[in-house]
């Protein structure tokens, strides 16, 4: 055996290893990772073994390397039945080898093959109620489970959109036409099946699968169409891939209606290029809307809106007139969408003026505060934001009107007992950037726990936060709130004492930090959840303080640790929506991010219980490298926790 201090001089002499004190590492990532992957290769022969060793998030990043030297085919079938969206994309790039490439391409083929089968088996049945009701709301799926699509199937058809790059466009829309006719064919079955109803069942059909359907069964286009519009706003590399959906938009043959769900969701990824829309674009959206089916309707007003105002001044005054013909008196949604378009493209005729819109503000401000003031004053003050005029309505409010007048709409509006206005958050924001003393009645009422029956967790924080904010601005006091001890109430009360603090006008060092400390003393089961909706709401359009971690970053940082036990079980306001959205998760992700921010290394033992949890392990990860990397007892600066 050579001497040990011989090979590590061979091996610094390489260049493939630098050392920084007593510090030796690779000199780059890839030669790191390269390493590592030949080294689980070589620890786990058999496919079972290293399919679960990939499965550990730290192992992650070797996965690349792991498939391109993947010896057998048996290995790499292994390592791609688990695969990320992530390397199945490397793999069609090329960067995993040509055999990597091969293999994904015949999956895409194969998982187009279950398609065709599942959807060409498929069969609808009416639903129970339509024969009590007449009204047929939807269809009755039945499928077979054995043609029901696995996780990894899942997997591929939501990468299917990236699959578009790589010269998958012609095999996705022939996958989708042969979808299509199955759809057909039922369709005809169903007619032929209820010969005394008269209904439009290829709409009826197309809408349950490439519309919006209820079912586990039929998710599979919703999550496809989903998956293109979002997969395509990743434009650093998608400049070639527009032309490619606008050439198939513009092919010689007519497209069918589940093809147009595909190509307008991908086209609608690209609103902010230049590049002309489809040469037939009038034709296409035309032929959408006359499909009848709701979900297409939508679409093609998005087309419109996204691609419309590119078309030539005369083209763009034919779909003008094209588009004044979608409206109906049986949809007032659609109706909306409608006048979204016909906007777009500046071809909104304007029925009437900003004088005419003023005095209805005007006459609003002239009625005595009662109720039904209060609520015309929401309603008008919501046309500002959504109405198919807009920006008269908003012109109106902003230059026609005194500030006296707009204070009155303001304060008025806020007070109105609709509670579950959209535009509640909007009006708080306003109250707090120009408090009045008037305003102090109304603001009072939202100071108390968030309203938790909402459309929205951050409407409802966003309210709590702006009028607290706006009281402290004011110097007029927080009113009396119900002791509600050991609740998460009580701890969104704590915490409205913690942001009146921070926003007085000349705030006060010991009185935040004892409101603080009270907040603190709840405990992490109650705090954590709290703080971390407030500190979300900073990123939106929040104008008040609420720069919690800037100022407390050592008790978050206490919290965080608390959140990482395993036993952690928040208490929640909002628990209806938070365990949907699963609230242990997210508060271990923010704990996580914040000792990833500011924690010590010796914080890296609570960090490693979660390296191998399927969905903490990639940001736990993150965060052990990051203390790892941070010299031993040296605390980040202030500056850092911010």
């Amino acid at each position: 055996m050579k001497d040990p201090d011989e090979t590590l001089r061979l091996t610094l002499a390489s260049g493939l290893l630098e050392e920084e004190g007593e510090v030796i590492r690779f000199r780059h990532d890839l030669f790191a990772d390269f390493f590592a992957a030949d080294q689980l290769l070589a620890d786990h022969p058999d496919s079972s073994g290293l399919r679960k060793a990939l499965a550990r998030p730290i192992h992650a990043e070797l996965a690349e390397f792991v498939v391109g030297g993947s010896a057998t085919a048996e290995v790499l079938d292994a390592v791609l039945d688990g695969a990320s969206t992530g390397l199945l994309e490397a793999c069609l790039r090329g960067v995993c080898g040509t055999r990597a490439r091969r293999a994904v391409l015949d999956r895409y083929q194969a998982l187009f093959d279950r398609l065709d089968a599942k959807y060409a088996a498929l069969r609808f049945e009416l639903p129970a109620q339509f024969h009590e009701t007449g009204v047929l709301a939807n269809l009755e799926w039945v499928v077979d489970e054995k043609h029901l699509l696995s996780d990894q199937d899942v997997v591929l058809l939501k990468t299917l959109p990236v699959a578009t790059r790589h010269g998958l466009l012609p095999d996705i829309l022939t996958m989708i036409r042969r979808v299509s006719v199955s759809l057909n064919i039922e369709a005809e079955r169903l007619r032929q099946a209820n010969p005394s109803l008269r209904l439009r069942w290829e709409t009826a059909v197309q809408s349950e699968v490439y519309g919006l359907s209820f079912t586990a069964a039929g998710q599979d286009f919703q999550d496809l169409f989903q998956a293109t519009k979002l997969s395509l706003f990743r434009r650093q590399d998608s400049d070639g891939v527009y032309p490619l959906f606008v050439a198939a938009a513009e092919a010689p043959r007519i497209l069918d209606y589940g093809e147009m769900f595909f190509l307008f969701e991908g086209m609608s990824g690209f609103d902010d290029f230049e590049s002309p829309p489809p040469s037939n674009l009038i034709e296409l959206v035309q032929r959408a809307w006359d499909s009848r089916i709701y979900h297409l309707q939508l679409l093609a007003t998005d087309i419109v809106v996204r691609l419309g105002s590119r078309l030539t001044d005369e083209r763009r005054l034919a779909l003008g007139e094209v588009v004044e013909t979608w409206f109906s008196n049986s949809n007032a949604w659609l109706n909306g969408s409608v006048f979204d378009a016909l906007r777009a493209i500046d071809c909104l005729e304007e029925t009437f003026d900003v004088d005419t819109v003023a005095e209805r503000f005007e006459a609003a401000v002239a009625l005595p505060d009662t109720p039904e003031a209060r609520q015309e004053a929401l309603t008008l003050y919501g046309h500002t934001i959504d109405h198919p005029y807009d920006h008269i309505f908003s012109e109106a409010f902003s230059e026609k009107l005194t500030a006296e007048q707009r204070r009155v709409i303001h304060e008025r509006a806020f007070g109105a007992a609709d509670v579950f206005s959209m535009f509640k958050a909007f009006l708080a924001s306003e109250l707090f950037t120009d408090p009045a003393p008037s305003a102090i009645e109304v603001l009072r009422t939202a100071v108390g726990p968030p309203m938790v029956e909402t459309h929205s967790i951050q409407d409802s924080v966003s309210i709590f936060v702006h009028a607290i904010g706006a009281l402290a601005r004011l110097e007029a006091g927080l009113p009396t709130r119900a002791d509600l001890p050991s609740s998460p109430a009580q701890a969104w009360n704590v915490a409205g004492d913690l942001v009146y603090e921070m926003n007085r006008s000349s705030p006060s060092e010991p009185a935040m930090r004892a409101a603080w400390e009270r907040l603190e003393a709840l405990g992490a089961t109650l705090a954590v959840d709290v703080i971390i909706k407030i500190s979300e709401d900073r990123g939106y359009f929040c104008k008040a303080d609420v720069a919690i971690y800037d100022r407390f970053a050592d008790g978050v940082l206490r919290l965080s640790r608390t959140v990482l036990d395993e036993d952690y079980e928040p208490q929640l306001l909002f628990d209806r929506f938070d365990r949907i959205r699963e609230g242990s998760l997210r508060h271990r992700r923010f704990a996580l991010e914040m000792i990833a921010l500011g924690g010590r290394s010796s914080d890296l033992r609570l960090v490693r219980g979660w390296l191998d949890d399927p969905r903490l392990g990639p940001i736990a990860l993150e965060t052990a490298r990051q203390l790892e990397a941070r010299p031993s007892g040296l605390d980040p600066s202030p500056e850092a926790l911010r």
